[in-house]
């Protein structure tokens, strides 16, 4: 799970109604990342050597891994004043340890003259491994081919046994990632800058993916009519949705994204009487009636700007169970409450100041998982992974009982 490299995992939300708070990120308000451009990694990879006293050798490869490791904004020592631009990051694994600033300086230098005419800056390192930026692609790979040509088993001592692809980040509790297909990322976020900057000039809790079509991973609808057209037959929504909640100083702000959302492909879904009747606060949620992605909604007169993801819950008796599961995920003790004794329930989970997490079950609300949609989750160790099917090194994925698809995800620090 790739972000907005923001100091504030959060973003940056606006909080009062100013014309001058007004920041024009352009594209970068949403982040939107393409698995075409991943680059592949290069490791040694252990197989059977009779030959070999311990029967193992290693054989150099290279593969494209289906996500960039994630690196934490706070990882390792920095040698640079290089921010993360235009380019590749390549993590470098090495052998001998531990390695100081000194050593890294030099095991820098000779993986660059190995290079020689492509080009590479060392940014960062740790006691076994050290982070080299590359301006071009084409330079990164000319790294991969020097270590698959054994060039690099000996870089002032120290052995590289590995090198991948990453990204600094530094990523929210929770956030929603929406997948599309090849070439639509671009035409997606365009359409949600307006919604969305009136609230946020960094919204870090939503981000664009655009699939390659041999993402393993993968499991998007494979049926013949797209998803919104049976939402319209059987009056279903997305089960997830996502709420910009405004101060009462950030009515115009409100009022500009509201307006958006209020025209062609949004459509203005209205809660059930029963649920109105017992649901006390001004919020609006609009379905998108061309494109599968979650609710979105407006809500005004909050004490504070901040975000809200929501879980739609299907059915009642699933409540406890989802309930637990995302506890569990989480760490957290959610603030539970029952509305004047009706069948609406609420659990929410506050992830921090500005964002929370939130399960609810609205009678008559028919929420209907999507599987362009995952439910992002940064966990503090691998022990919350057990029983999650692994997708790359640092992250994971499952399902709820619902079958909602849930990706945890553990950044390096």
């Amino acid at each position: 799970m790739a972000s907005l490299l923001i100091d504030d995992c959060d973003g940056i939300i606006h909080e009062v109604d100013r014309a001058g708070d007004e920041v024009d990120f352009g594209t970068a308000v949403l982040h939107l990342s393409r698995d075409a451009d991943i680059p592949p990694k290069y490791f040694l990879h252990k197989i059977f050597s009779p030959m070999m006293a311990d029967m193992s050798s290693y054989q150099r490869r290279s593969e494209r891994p289906p996500k960039l490791k994630l690196l934490h904004k706070d990882w390792g020592h920095n040698v640079s004043k290089i921010l993360e631009g235009v380019g590749v990051l390549a993590l470098v694994t090495l052998e001998k340890l531990p390695l100081d600033e000194h050593h890294a300086m030099k095991v820098g230098r000779c993986i660059a003259d190995h290079l020689r005419h492509s080009k590479c800056e060392l940014l960062r390192w740790d006691i076994s491994h050290i982070l080299l930026y590359f301006h071009t692609s084409e330079d990164y790979e000319t790294l991969g081919k020097v270590f698959l040509d054994g060039q690099l088993d000996n870089c002032e001592g120290y052995k590289v046994t590995r090198i991948e692809p990453c990204v600094i980040t530094n990523p929210p509790r929770c956030a929603v990632e929406i997948e599309v297909p090849m070439h639509a990322g671009d035409v997606l976020r365009t359409s949600m800058l307006p919604i969305v900057m009136p609230f946020s000039s960094a919204f870090t809790h939503v981000t664009i993916r655009e699939k390659s079509n041999d993402t393993h991973y993968s499991h998007s609808n494979s049926d013949d009519h797209p998803p919104t057209k049976h939402r319209k037959l059987d009056r279903s929504v997305p089960s997830l949705a996502v709420t910009m909640m405004f101060t009462g100083h950030m009515q115009k702000r409100a009022v500009k994204s509201a307006k958006c959302l209020a025209s062609t492909p949004w459509e203005l879904f209205t809660l059930p009487d029963p649920v109105t009747k017992v649901v006390d606060y001004d919020t609006q949620y609009f379905s998108n009636m061309e494109v599968d992605m979650p609710l979105w909604a407006v809500k005004t007169g909050c004490p504070m700007a901040g975000i809200r993801i929501s879980l739609f819950v299907r059915d009642s008796v699933n409540f406890d169970i989802m309930d637990q599961f995302y506890r569990n995920i989480t760490g957290l003790t959610p603030f539970e409450r029952d509305l004047n004794n009706s069948d609406v329930r609420y659990a929410t989970f506050t992830l921090s100041q500005k964002a929370e997490f939130t399960l609810v079950y609205y009678p008559g609300v028919v929420p209907e998982p999507l599987d362009n949609l995952s439910l992002y989750f940064r966990i503090d160790n691998q022990s919350k992974a057990i029983g999650a099917e692994k997708i790359s090194d640092d992250h994971w994925q499952l399902r709820d009982i619902e079958g909602n698809r849930v990706v945890l995800f553990l950044p390096t620090i």
